[in-house]
């Protein structure tokens, strides 16, 4: 068992970063079970019922309109349209994190004489609650690039993937493209060892620690069924570049061939708006994707770009 000491928790609503301003953070999960027991039954008998979820957020009140002191966004956005929230108890890349889409319903800023202001945010639960993980944190960013791969899982065809990009501030006249895609999947492979036994039609599956589904079609053989042509039938996900992987065949006959994997590639899935100024993005692709291994990408172009932002992600299905 890890226990986790909360010092460094991470709370994104929207735009801003609250994480600064805020010592305490509460997030609440419920199922509804509502009683149908009927004549004759001997116990109580129950259907489930709706999820439902709550944060509570409390911190120290500020007025300053910047980012982590964002009373003026707080008040605004009292009742009204639901902004993207991320919350984890560290921030840090592939941590835990929760993605929600909640009604700010109670915002409550108060003290006594002589102490700190402190501020209450109630955030009432709309729509899906996705437990996933932070694919890039926060982070002031000048040059295009890309977040490590996380085995975040499959995507099934009952299942949605979720993703936010929160942009928090910028500098110079940047441009911002952001894609979640699945990662590391193969482009181009080579026969290394050609093997032997092995039928036109065989189908070799690329075998990579940490990596799935990366898929050949055996086109020619010799003829001692050594293989002499390939091509790509899945590229999978989780591949790396390597020389000399073993495969395994099916139907079962051929043995000893074995790939080098000469490229990899990425393939998008969500694909946020482009951003050229602080602000935040909820967006959605429903399933399915049997691959398990995700990215975040972003390009940044623009004049002397400097744009501060962070991406999250998960998977779960609508209830």
């Amino acid at each position: 068992m890890t226990e986790q000491i909360v010092r460094d928790a991470i709370i994104y609503v929207a735009q801003y970063d609250l994480s600064g301003s805020v010592n305490a953070l509460a997030l609440n999960m419920k199922a509804e079970a509502p009683e149908k027991t009927a004549m004759g039954a001997t116990a109580k008998t129950r259907l489930p019922g709706l999820n439902d979820h709550a944060a509570e957020i409390n911190g120290w009140w500020s007025a300053e309109a910047i980012t982590g002191n964002p009373d003026h966004y707080l008040f605004d956005q009292m009742g009204l349209a639901f902004p993207a929230m991320s919350l984890s108890p560290t921030g840090l890349a592939g941590a835990p994190v929760f993605l929600l889409r909640p009604e700010l319903t109670e915002y409550s800023p108060g003290a006594k004489m002589g102490d700190v202001l402190p501020f209450k945010l109630h955030a009432e639960g709309a729509g899906i609650l996705v437990r996933g993980l932070m694919m890039l944190p926060k982070a002031a960013r000048t040059l295009t690039g890309a977040g490590s791969a996380y085995n975040l899982g499959e995507v099934s065809s009952t299942q949605n993937l979720y993703g936010i990009l929160h942009v928090f501030s910028k500098t110079g006249t940047p441009t911002l493209d952001v894609v979640i895609a699945i990662a590391n999947r193969i482009a181009t492979v080579e026969i290394h060892t050609a093997g032997s036994g092995y039928s036109e039609d065989d189908i070799l599956t690329v075998v990579q620690s940490g990596a799935s589904g990366g898929t050949l079609t055996v086109d020619s053989v010799g003829g001692s069924g050594e293989v002499t042509g390939v091509s790509l039938l899945t590229p999978g996900s989780g591949y790396a570049v390597a020389s000399g992987l073993s495969t395994t065949v099916a139907p079962t006959g051929g043995s000893g061939c074995k790939i080098t994997i000469l490229t990899i590639t990425d393939t998008a899935v969500i694909t946020f708006a482009q951003k050229t100024d602080a602000g935040y993005e909820w967006k959605t692709e429903t399933g399915p994707y049997t691959d398990v291994w995700w990215k975040a990408k972003y390009t940044i172009g623009g004049g002397s770009p400097n744009i501060t932002f962070a991406v999250t992600a998960g998977i779960a299905a609508e209830k």
